[in-house]
């Protein structure tokens, strides 16, 4: 899997088709793709600001 995602970029590419289950009786078939979308800017946001969390502290304390 860490090949797979070291080779994905920003086009997908197809990787072929593939059956998703080893040996369940409805089996199901897959063509699969590889891509790697750019970031969508959600790691590290916080929904709280500095003013929220200070409140937050002190109610914890009373």
């Amino acid at each position: 899997m860490k090949e797979l995602r070291a080779d994905a970029t920003d086009i997908p590419k197809a990787l072929g088709q593939a059956r998703l289950t080893q040996s369940s009786p409805t089996a199901c078939d897959a063509f699969l793709h590889v891509y790697h979308g750019k970031n969508k800017g959600r790691k590290g946001k916080s929904r709280f600001t500095e003013g929220t969390k200070m409140y937050q502290n002190l109610a914890k304390e009373q």
